[in-house]
């Protein structure tokens, strides 16, 4: 299978693509780290340093076709005040543009990994599924991202999975 990861945290993607080269799948990863240096991502892993917004981006979706696609991006817990709103709606913005262009590239497969549980005071309930009560902006995004999902999963063409980062770390 063809895995197209595409996020900005490099222990997430690091770990998913460990589990996918098990597995022999084909995997690309599409990110700005910016700073940060990806030497511990495996050498077997395509990288595209590009942004989802980019028409890079357009591109490894057309040329690279994936079955699967992997969303995630790093929590943004320590945020200045006046610059979170900002945060907030570029990762909606990403998150979106990545699910059109999965829906657009007829992409099998579509999975969220949410950061939401890893903010203090979340009242989650038992499943992945559950609902949540957002109490700051960055669990509201991660929540909008959650509900895009469950409420298109009837009409689209993509079958889509959150994943939620308790399972991961």
């Amino acid at each position: 299978m063809k895995i197209l990861l595409i996020g900005n945290d490099k222990f997430i993607a690091k770990a998913l693509a460990d589990r996918f080269l098990l597995e022999e799948d084909q995997v690309y990863l599409l990110g700005d780290f910016g700073l940060d240096t990806i030497d511990d991502i495996p050498d077997k892993v395509k990288y595209f340093e590009t942004d989802i917004f980019s028409d890079g981006s357009r591109d490894v979706f057309s040329v690279q076709l994936p079955d699967t696609v992997v969303y995630f991006e790093d929590a943004q817990r320590d945020c200045l005040h006046d610059m979170v709103l900002d945060g907030v709606n570029n990762h909606m913005s990403k998150f979106m543009n990545a699910f059109a262009l999965s829906t657009w590239h007829s992409v099998k497969k579509f999975i969220y990994i949410s950061t939401i549980e890893l903010y203090d005071h979340l009242a989650v309930y038992p499943g992945e599924e559950s609902e949540v009560k957002a109490e700051s902006l960055w669990q509201s995004a991660h929540f909008l991202c959650e509900q895009h999902i469950q409420n298109t999963r009837n009409s689209s063409r993509v079958s889509s999975t959150i994943l939620r980062t308790s399972t991961i770390y």
